[in-house]
């Protein structure tokens, strides 16, 4: 009788081993609510994920280490800073009202094309590494001063330079139409300059060179 309960016990007290054990690994491996506050002097530091499902309010600085993915929008209520380069991979919105500034401290460049559907302001200097066209219907203006040939025009509204003979052309696309200048005369006439083949005969200039003679006449060139 005596062997019977000694055995007994020792089964009842494996038994009450397992299930502690048991108990205490369902509470560590299984999700914890708690429906108050968490307040901590110290670091809280989550090992896995976590989902936070209201508001998140950060008095201090937050920083993340990792990748950040955000399915909703990113919204700053003040200065948004960035150390780093930024990359968008979608379309970009700057600005919700035509008073919005749009300020770039550095070089801007792009290796696509440049669409401006409105009016573009420069207030500096312009540098065209490579081409620069319009469409047929569109127009180039400038209120100060253009230069070909230099990146600091002269105080003239037009002007051209190179290290070599400095050469202005004037082409047209049309057939037998040719070039032509326009100028404005003393008297708010208009004049227009183009060269006079004299019916295609070249005429001899008192310097004894052959060649056409410029005309000068009242009239725009279109």
């Amino acid at each position: 009788m005596r062997k019977f309960f000694s055995k007994k016990n020792i089964f009842s007290n494996i038994a009450s081993i397992v299930l502690s054990l048991t108990l205490v690994a369902s509470i560590t491996f299984a999700s914890t609510t708690i429906s108050t506050n968490i307040s901590t002097d110290g670091t809280l530091a989550v090992t896995g994920a976590s989902t936070l499902t209201g508001a998140v309010a950060a008095a201090g600085a937050l920083t993340v280490t990792g990748l950040t993915t955000l399915n909703g929008q990113l919204q700053a209520s003040s200065t948004a800073l960035f150390g780093g380069a930024v990359t968008a991979y979608g379309a970009v919105t700057l600005g919700d009202a035509a008073a919005d500034a749009i300020v770039i401290t550095g070089n801007a460049s792009t290796t696509n094309a440049l669409t401006v559907g409105g009016v573009l302001y420069i207030t500096g200097n312009t540098v065209f590494g490579g081409n620069a066209t319009t469409s047929s219907a569109g127009n180039f203006g400038t209120l100060g001063k253009i230069g070909s040939g230099t990146t600091t025009p002269t105080t003239l509204e037009l002007s051209a330079e190179s290290s070599a003979t400095t050469t202005i052309a004037a082409f047209s696309s049309g057939t037998l139409k040719g070039g032509c200048i326009q100028l404005e005369g003393p008297n708010d006439t208009m004049y227009r300059m183009y060269v006079g083949t004299g019916g295609g005969v070249a005429t001899t200039t008192p310097s004894g060179a052959a060649g056409f003679v410029a005309v000068f006449e009242p009239g725009s060139c279109k």
